[in-house]
C-alpha cells in the first residue's frame, strides 16, 4: 500500500506576509485538490520574487514491507518541480 503526500516549499530573501502566504496556499489547495503543507526557507540569491518548489512523497506500508508496525515510512523523494513567482 502506497500513499503521496505533498509538500510546498517556498523560498524567498524575504519572509512573505501572512496574505501572501494564505494566497500561497489557496493556490495550491486549488491546484490540487486538498491542504498542502506550506513551509518558508529564506534565500538571499532570490532578490525579488519567490520560488514555489512541490515535493511529492511516496510512502508504503510497513506491514507490507514485512515489518511488524503498520505505520507509514518514507520510500521516495521526487524531484520537485519549481515554479519561480
Amino acid at each position: 500500500m502506497r500513499e503521496t503526500v505533498l509538500e510546498a516549499v517556498l523560498r524567498s530573501a524575504d519572509a512573505p506576509s501572512e496574505v501572501q502566504r494564505n494566497r500561497f496556499a489557496a493556490f495550491l489547495k486549488k491546484q490540487y485538490g486538498q491542504e498542502v503543507p506550506l513551509r518558508w526557507e529564506q534565500d538571499p540569491a532570490l532578490e525579488k520574487g519567490f520560488r514555489l518548489c512541490l515535493r511529492r512523497h511516496a510512502l508504503a506500508d510497513k506491514q507490507w514491507l514485512g515489518l511488524r508496525r503498520p505505520t507509514l515510512m518514507p520510500m521516495h523523494l521526487s524531484p520537485s518541480p519549481c515554479v519561480s513567482a
